[in-house]
């Protein structure tokens, strides 16, 4: 699995970097065998009315699919946890709908 990771008005630092990698890689786990490409970009919002400032996006290429899911709240951690939540959910359900075509 090849994890890009990107930053938008932040410096993706090592300790951010192994976070990242830590969640994604636990979310896409059961998943290898799909995925071959992981795209993280995690931005910060300069712009001071926005609440949620801290914000993560990933995309996944699975088998000639797209799985995208972004999240954003105060704290950059949390954006990355909540997404890697949604991105395992996601799979999971794009992995059943494989499996209930197949089955057909």
């Amino acid at each position: 699995m090849l994890l890009v990771l990107k930053g938008k008005n932040i410096e993706v630092t090592d300790a951010i970097r192994l976070y990242v990698h830590q969640k994604i890689e636990r979310a896409v786990n059961h998943f290898q065998n799909l995925t071959t490409e992981v795209d993280v970009h995690l931005s910060v919002a300069r712009n001071p009315r926005i609440n949620l400032k801290q914000a993560a996006f990933v995309t996944i290429y699975a088998n000639g699919s797209v799985i995208r899911a972004e999240e954003s709240s105060e704290s950059l951690y949390a954006s990355i946890d909540l997404v890697a939540d949604k991105i395992a959910r996601q799979l999971r359900k794009y992995k059943e709908r494989r499996r209930q075509g197949m089955r057909t």
